[in-house]
Parts: C-alpha cells; structure tokens; sequence
C-alpha cells in the first residue's frame, strides 16, 4: 500500500540559485550571485555570493504546458541587512522593460531544474525578525518583450516548419524540438504581424493547427493529437507500447494515494529533477483502475531545506491508453 513519508532534516537535500543582475548604465555587463542552500544553517557571511555556504531556503516552481506560464519564487533566509539592500534591485518592472541578464537559475545535482527572468527581488521583513531575500521568475517573459518586425512567409519559398520554428527559438535562445510528423511540412502563405517573438510563435503554431509549450530552455511543437515530448520522435503511437518508460510506486517515491482528475490522476511523489511535464511515466498503485500509463501535464515542485521542510512534487497527468 501507499505510505505517506515524513521528511527529516537528516536527508542531504542541497539546491543551487544563481542570480544574474544587470549592471546599470552598461549594455553588456551583469554581476552574478550564487547561493549554496542546504539543510544545514552554518554559514560564514563574509564569502558571500559563493558556493560553500549552506542557506536555509524555500522553493516553490510551476510548470504547466503553455505558453508564459512556468514561474518559481524562492525565499532565502540567513542574509545580513547589508546583504538584502544590496540584492533589492528589482521591485517592480514592466515587461518592456526586461533585461535577460536578470535571471535565476536554480539546479540540484548540477542539473538545471528552472531558468527564467527575474521579475521581482526584493528584501521580505513582513514575518521579521524572519527575514528573507524574495524571488519571483518567469519563463518566456524575455519572449514576450523582445520585439520583431513583422515576416511574410511565402508558399513559393518552400520553408520547413522545423525550420522557421527553430529561427523563431533562437532569437530568444531556447532549443527548439518539433515534432517529426509536421517538421519537414513546407509553410503555406503566412505573415506574422509585427509583434513580440512569442506572439509570433503563437499565431505561426495557430496557423497551422499545432500546439506549442515554450518553458525554460526549450521551444516544443507538435500536432494537436500528439505529445509535446523531449525528442522529435515521441509520438503517441511509439509512447503507448515502449518498454522505456519510468515507474513511479511507493517503493520509489510516491507519496499517499493519487486522486482522479478530469482526464486522469494526480499524484504527489518524492521529487525528481527529471520528470517534467511532457514525460510519460507507469504509475503503480493498490487504488482500482489509477495503474497505467500517463502523461504528466503540470508539476508543482516544493524544495524547502528548513526544518520539517518538504521535498516532494505534485503531478497532473492525463490517461494514455496503451496499444494493442
């Protein structure tokens, strides 16, 4: 049966936030702020803004398939007065105004697990004498800011949709993964009014009756019908049947009991960097008719390395029948 685990402060849960900050007045220039969080408070400030320190931290990331909409916030605590003042940088800024070299990267076991702009930094003293340094960061925010003339595509030019696609994630410095089944298909007529690159994205996706997730790092299309994977070559059909696909039970992870959504299960499971939404997983439970196959389609990651802190990921997913 399910077990429901009880996180302890004994468990080696460490994380890494690099914060990035554009230099004022300069074109080019950023600082960069690196904080070692784990679950242990010893720490000397005067090496501040380098790894070795152990800070107490709370992280909290959302990645749903879409658009614009992966976001984290991260608390920090254990900072000098000194220290918040100078990281208070941003308050409040509009999105023309978004710099991408105000960025967090947040990664655990040296495998990135959020990269997005920065949206807000600033010291919290509402809970004080708690006091923490707040962070916000939003995926595809840059995306949204970075304006292009408009493009005319013609039909005569014979353009892969793969390829345009991929022109339009560049610009923005993503990985762009389209779909095998459409990548290769020459575009008809289109012109992309002039606009953000993700607004162009949008309405090319639109055009052509695909679905497209933006999220940290990648640019994924594929047809409606299909599944935004990691590989050009995941589709449907070849997912149903594979053999490759990870296991998630209580022997492994999996936290209490899943729970029927309206199109399949959500569960909640000890937290695995690799899972994204997008990956197919085998999920194994006693419940009646909740073992099957699925495809995650949100996660809510909670990384804490304060005390009774949590560590765990919350998943929806939706039914994929498998093959005969």
């Amino acid at each position: 049966m399910e077990i429901d685990l009880i996180f302890t402060m004994d468990l080696n849960r460490t994380f890494t936030v690099e914060i990035t900050r554009a230099i004022p007045n300069s074109e080019t220039g950023y600082n960069t702020f690196i904080f070692k969080c784990g679950n242990s408070i010893e720490k000397s400030d005067k090496d501040f803004g380098y790894t070795g320190e152990l800070y107490r931290a709370d992280v909290r990331i959302t990645e749903v398939q879409g658009a614009y909409k992966d976001n984290c916030s991260i608390s920090i605590y254990g900072l000098s007065i000194d220290k918040l003042t100078e990281l208070t940088f941003m308050t409040w800024n509009p999105v023309q105004e978004i710099d991408p070299r105000n960025s967090v990267k947040i990664t655990v076991d040296e495998q990135t697990i959020y990269q997005g702009t920065t949206y807000r930094v600033f010291a919290d003293f509402s809970e004080a004498p708690e006091v923490c340094l707040r962070i916000t960061g939003v995926v595809g925010v840059y995306a949204a800011a970075l304006s292009k003339q408009s493009r005319v595509y013609l039909a005569s030019e014979k353009r892969k949709v793969g390829d345009v696609f991929k022109e339009l994630g560049d610009e923005i410095g993503v990985h762009t993964i389209v779909n095998k089944k459409v990548k290769d298909n020459l575009l008809p007529d289109i012109t992309l009014k002039a606009g953000s690159v993700g607004s162009q994205v949008e309405t090319l996706a639109k055009s052509l009756n695909l679905q497209y997730n933006l999220d940290f790092g990648y640019l994924r299309v594929a047809p409606k019908d299909e599944i935004l994977g990691f590989s050009e070559n995941d589709t449907v059909g070849d997912l149903m049947n594979s053999k490759d696909i990870p296991v998630i039970n209580y022997t492994n992870g999996l936290i209490g009991y899943p729970i029927f959504n309206e199109k399949g299960v959500t569960f909640r499971a000890i937290f695995d960097p690799v899972l994204r939404p997008g990956n197919v997983i085998d999920l194994d439970s006693v419940l009646p008719k909740v073992s099957g196959r699925y495809v995650i389609t949100s996660k809510t990651s909670t990384l804490s390395t304060l005390p009774n802190g949590q560590w765990s990921a919350e998943y929806v997913c939706y039914f994929l029948p498998r093959g005969e």
